[in-house]
């Protein structure tokens, strides 16, 4: 499921004009590999914690986090101003976001980027959250059976990165005034 979405995600060209479509194209493409990878879950339970702290920490937000990503590419480029000279601003501000984000969850970040595992259990093992809520991450919802989530959190970091090199790529192509940028660049 993952390679497969892998593959579909590089076929797409964020300098496109068809961005919109394909932003919304994807988005039904990875709501489906998700509801696969919830009703194969259910299906095939882990065989031990290993497996489950694998799951939602390294294969469920490869799946998850291009959703949040293509979502705010879609919400970003349905909604930037028409006008050249008021986009570098515009992408400017959506970068000001997603730093914001990262000093939010800057000790989380800091876990998951290390590679650290002391934690793992508490993070990554459903039904381990009864007694403390973190406002940034949902506990609550009816996905208890397929959602730490701090897989979530995981999921919209990697988003929030993939984000944060996009508007970087914009901005400097606007500063730039290059033309023809190759298409690599935003894939």
């Amino acid at each position: 499921m993952i390679r497969e979405a892998d593959n579909r995600i590089a076929a797409i060209d964020l300098n496109g004009n068809h961005i919109i479509r394909d932003c919304k194209a994807i988005l039904v493409f990875l709501k489906k590999k998700l509801t696969e990878m919830k009703e194969f879950i259910q299906s095939e339970p882990f065989e031990n914690d290993g497996e489950e702290i694998a799951f939602f920490k390294q294969y469920k937000p490869r799946v998850v986090a291009p959703l949040f990503y293509f979502h705010h590419i879609l919400r970003i480029e349905s909604q930037r101003p028409l006008g050249e000279e008021e986009l570098d601003g515009y992408y400017e501000k959506q970068q000001e976001e997603q730093k914001m984000f990262f000093d939010r969850h800057v000790a989380f970040f800091q876990y998951y980027r290390s590679g650290a595992t002391y934690m793992d259990n508490y993070y990554f093992l459903r039904g381990r959250h009864e007694n403390t809520i973190d406002v940034d991450v949902c506990h609550l919802d009816d996905e208890t059976e397929f959602s730490t989530g701090y897989d979530h959190l995981v999921a919209r970091i990697m988003a929030m990165e993939m984000l944060y090199a996009f508007l970087s790529v914009r901005r400097n192509c606007l500063r730039d005034v290059v033309e023809g940028v190759p298409s690599e660049l935003l894939k």
